[in-house]
């Protein structure tokens, strides 16, 4: 799965290299995960995260951030966002199903160049 730089989102199928657009994704639609079993997607739509079926029907938006990662159970969703700064990213997770946000990180300081919070959240 591949989506970046308002390309929408698709797939590339490893046997001959074919590349499919997932028509039901919008062209700014970027940063896909797919979720562990395979059936969800969540990925972002500025300045959002969503959730959708893998083929992209029935989007739904859980929160404003980027850069989705899901946990290993499939239950979570981990990103990146700076709603509670103004300078850096903090990481947050998220149930599927939107609700339970939680801060995991504080960096809580000033920051102007960007050296310090900028994070890209995965599950281990």
């Amino acid at each position: 799965m591949f989506g970046r730089y308002g390309a929408g989102i698709g797939t590339i199928d490893p046997e001959n290299n074919n590349v499919e657009r997932l028509a039901l994704f919008n062209d700014g639609d970027e940063y896909p995960a797919w979720s562990p079993d395979g059936g969800m997607v969540a990925f972002y739509r500025k300045p959002d995260v969503y959730v959708a079926n893998a083929d992209g029907s029935a989007p739904r938006r859980l929160t404003e951030g980027w850069d989705p990662s899901w946990s290993p159970d499939g239950n979570w969703i981990a990103f990146t966002s700076r709603k509670t700064t103004k300078w850096v990213s903090e990481v947050f997770i998220i149930r599927k199903d939107g609700k339970f946000e939680r801060q995991i990180t504080d960096t809580r300081r000033p920051n102007p160049d960007k050296t310090v919070g900028n994070w890209y959240p995965h599950w281990l």
